[in-house]
């Protein structure tokens, strides 16, 4: 892409994934807007976040320095680091897993710690349940989720499963001008082309990383406050939030004395009386329920 046309993707791009957040907040609850951001799912030891990995993967390979190489190597250097980049970034499940619990809030429906698959729909002989595996599978449901149109038109631009698949079975040749694929009768599909859906790529990811982060450090309003959650039961709910304002996890409390408590950090992902329903909403383990009825009746006071 031209500086033109690299300046009008990234307003275009930039706008519709603030859309998305913003349209996520505001027709679903903010606790469900925080479960998006923290990625609420299964515990995991320290060092087994692919998120973070994907992040540390666009900026250590878009900081290479070819070295002492002549213009015309730098230029292949590139595009195979570009192609690298992207195609880790396509097949990476966490910016899906983001993208579609966003619509699912647009929609007014629940966070969900699995978007792409409900144990609902599994028939009861089925002992492993399937998943999509694949982008494009995921892309497909994606598209149901997004009944305005917010955001599936530009992962539509931006993906190609022909330069994919190409990529992951080590089925290409960059020669000249050609992005070359030797399988079957042979396809030529021009750099050019091929290096406008690389950048658009990357640049998508990276507006998306960048966005993501913003919300989460706008939570730090909420550091150090308690609000109520659910009266029915006297729940009150605290956001997590570190000494930067970054939002980690969230904590809600009874009157009964039990917590649940989910955390995302760099020591891995921890968290206490959860529970996940059939189609993967977050629940919680509220202890003694005849307790909470008891201290929820006690008059104020006594």
């Amino acid at each position: 892409m031209n500086k033109l046309e690299r300046d009008r993707f990234i307003k275009k791009t930039s706008g519709t994934l603030k859309e998305l957040f913003k349209t996520a907040l505001k027709n679903g609850k903010l606790f469900e807007f925080s479960c998006c951001l923290i990625r609420v799912g299964g515990m995991e030891d320290a060092g087994w976040d692919d998120f973070e990995e994907s992040q540390k993967t666009v900026d250590l390979m878009q900081n290479l320095c070819p070295g002492r190489l002549t213009d015309s190597d730098k230029k292949q250097v590139q595009d195979r680091i570009n192609l690298f980049t992207y195609c880790h970034l396509i097949e990476a499940k966490a910016p899906y897993h983001i993208i579609a619990n966003l619509l699912r809030l647009a929609n007014g429906n629940h966070y969900s710690i699995s978007p792409f698959f409900s144990k609902k729909k599994v028939p009861k002989t089925l002992v492993i349940p399937p998943k999509p595996t694949y982008p494009k599978e995921k892309l497909a449901i994606i598209k149901v989720l997004d009944t305005n149109n917010l955001i599936y038109p530009v992962l539509k631009e931006i993906y190609s499963d022909v330069i994919r698949n190409a990529f992951y079975h080590s089925d290409f040749v960059i020669e000249k001008n050609e992005f070359r694929i030797p399988s079957g009768v042979g396809t030529i599909i021009s750099i050019k082309e091929v290096r406008n859906t690389l950048e658009r790529g990357i640049i998508f990811y990276q507006l998306l990383f960048q966005i993501y982060y913003s919300y989460k450090f706008s939570f730090k309003k909420f550091k150090d406050r308690v609000h109520d959650f659910d009266k029915r039961y006297g729940e009150k709910i605290e956001f997590l939030v570190t000494n930067k304002g970054e939002l980690f996890g969230f904590e809600v409390s009874r009157p009964n004395g039990t917590n649940s408590r989910f955390t995302r950090t760099e020591k891995g992902v921890g968290g206490i009386n959860m529970t996940w329903g059939d189609d993967g909403e977050v629940g919680f383990f509220m202890g003694d329920l005849d307790k909470l009825k008891t201290s929820l009746q006690r008059p104020t006071g006594a």
